[in-house]
């Protein structure tokens, strides 16, 4: 959990208006219901967490047993499908969500352009602490995951020999934000302001590691979210020690870079892009994010979590995948944007997964149980409603205003 001071400001006044955003998209203040009581849930990590009876009843949400289909979740104003181990939830019963830490949430609304603009959209300029709301809504159709149990005995499908594998580099070393003139910083957020790696004079290098390549699936792809200082540059992109191309970025800009490399460039170890400074001896450069894209064989390098996305298919998909962690055979594959669990098998030593259909490119996370996340921080949350009957509101941001609020009250 991080907080960078100078943004809190910001952000109060972001928050008090109650409009929350996830890129851009808004949702008002709608779903809030002044006569409910919410659980504030914290996550600053990806990954399924799950709520117990116990834990809601001690935190206040429910005293006793309740109808498990009156839970309803909220994130950024938005509903969240949760997935309820009995619908008569009382002792020894969970919800779980599928929760994602902070990054643009907020952040995406301190610009114009955030698409353009925006330094790093994968680590928050203020705070990587999502939070959810529960509540109990019985009146209304609450989201859920759907699960769904293929009969793994009677499968007749080729398994798929790749998936698209993602080995994503998330850069947070430095917080930087460029100098205007003579040591003055501006007070609004700029392109290339945010935390990535430390400003390079000459040149950098990342490295990815690689395995399993697939030679027979798609082209690779890279790309790299990079900012600069206030100098022009002009940089030359190398990928194991071949020049792929030569892109020049303005002072101050943040560079969205991507590109489709030719199969043969990339190899199973240590892969290298290097990015080098040609413009001038005074332009630099830093990276935000870095990711290549490959086609990789169904390895899961041991884990007990892992991500993988496959291509979109008109047909059922049969997957065995080799090396994955489980501690019992209670292994789950969840698809979060289709709402969607499905449950898996156990042969030999791999583990089988079915999939259905998919119109477009799905993210899938294999879960085996022990990887399921508690709640740490959960504490409730009762709205107040103010209505609108001609009363003039004062909304304080800082608790360092409290105390001088008679100065504006009378």
């Amino acid at each position: 959990m991080k907080c960078n001071l100078k943004c809190w400001f910001v952000f109060a006044i972001i928050l008090s208006v109650v409009t929350l955003g996830i890129g851009q998209q808004h949702y008002g203040n709608e779903w809030i219901r002044a006569s409910k009581t919410y659980l504030k849930l914290k996550v600053a990590e990806n990954g399924m967490y799950r709520v117990t009876y116990d834990q809601m009843v001690a935190a206040g949400l429910i005293s006793s047993q309740v109808d498990g289909f009156s839970f309803q979740l909220f994130n950024y104003g938005k509903e969240q499908p949760i997935y309820v181990s009995n619908n008569n939830f009382g002792k020894g019963e969970y919800i779980e969500f599928y929760g994602v830490k902070n990054t643009i949430g907020l952040d995406s609304l301190l610009y114009q352009n955030w698409r353009k603009d925006l330094f790093n959209p994968e680590y928050s300029l203020v705070n990587d602490t999502n939070a959810y709301f529960l509540t109990l809504s019985p009146e209304s159709n609450n989201k859920r995951f759907t699960l769904i149990t293929p009969n793994y005995n009677n499968i007749n499908l080729t398994p798929a020999p790749y998936y698209i594998h993602k080995e994503k580099l998330v850069f947070s070393d430095t917080y930087f934000k460029n100098i205007e003139s003579s040591e003055i910083r501006n007070s609004y957020f700029e392109p290339s302001e945010g935390f990535g790696t430390s400003i390079t004079l000459n040149n950098s290098n990342t490295v990815f590691n690689v395995s399993k390549i697939y030679d027979d699936g798609p082209a690779p792809t890279l790309s790299c979210r990079l900012g600069n200082n206030n100098q022009t540059s002009r940089l030359e992109l190398s990928f194991n020690g071949n020049l792929l191309e030569t892109v020049m970025n303005p002072p101050k800009g943040t560079l969205q870079w991507d590109y489709t490399m030719s199969k043969s460039l990339l190899k199973n170890g240590n892969n290298t892009l290097n990015i080098r400074n040609t413009f001038s001896n005074n332009d630099r450069h830093r990276i935000a994010v870095a990711t290549l894209t490959y086609a990789r064989t169904f390895d899961f390098q041991g884990k007990n979590e892992f991500s993988f996305t496959m291509p979109a298919s008109t047909d059922p998909v049969f997957i065995k995948a080799d090396a994955f962690n489980y501690t019992n055979r209670n292994v789950r594959v969840v698809d979060p944007e289709s709402g969607l669990i499905y449950t898996t098998a156990v042969s030999g030593n791999q583990l089988l997964i079915r999939l259905n259909p998919a119109s477009r490119p799905s993210e899938y996370i294999t879960l085996d149980e022990s990887a399921v996340k508690a709640i740490t921080d959960m504490r409730l949350f009762t709205p107040k409603s103010f209505a609108d009957v001609g009363t003039e509101y004062l909304i304080i941001t800082s608790p360092d205003l409290k105390k001088h609020y008679y100065r504006f009250c009378g």
